[in-house]
């Protein structure tokens, strides 16, 4: 990120963690409990998440994997579905209308798109930037 905190995935925790320039590891967001939750930090839960980017504006980006969705953290911790309606498919759309199937890996492009690895979809997807 911005500050120089490497941000990764805990998946089977079901967390997102910070290990800071310094080695200090925390816990960005998520609780052991595996579930679909957004919310603040202390309350939103994951369920396998596996890949993490963090955009320009430091929001981190989450392949939630056996969620079936991309999630986002803002800065302050609050965590939103981006992408993906929770249901296992293949389709694209906006918000809940997209479906994946075990997204597995996220990465920005040079305009902010996200670019997804949908693994059992086999396939790379884009989740356009709204700006």
């Amino acid at each position: 990120d911005g500050a120089g905190n490497v941000i990764v995935t805990a998946g089977t925790s079901n967390r997102i963690r910070k290990v800071s320039p310094q080695g200090l590891v925390s816990t960005l967001v998520g609780t052991r409990q595996a579930g679909h939750r957004d919310g603040d930090s202390a309350v939103a839960q994951f369920c396998r998440p596996c890949g993490v980017a963090v955009d320009g504006a430091d929001n981190v980006i989450v392949a939630d994997t056996r969620n079936n969705c991309i999630r986002i953290i803002s800065p302050q911790g609050r965590v939103s579905t981006l992408a993906g309606s929770g249901k296992v498919g293949y389709r694209d759309g906006y918000g809940a209308a997209a479906q994946f199937y075990f997204p597995c890996g996220v990465t920005l492009d040079r305009e902010g798109n996200i670019i997804v690895a949908d693994l059992n979809n086999h396939r790379i997807r884009v989740v356009v930037s709204a700006e």
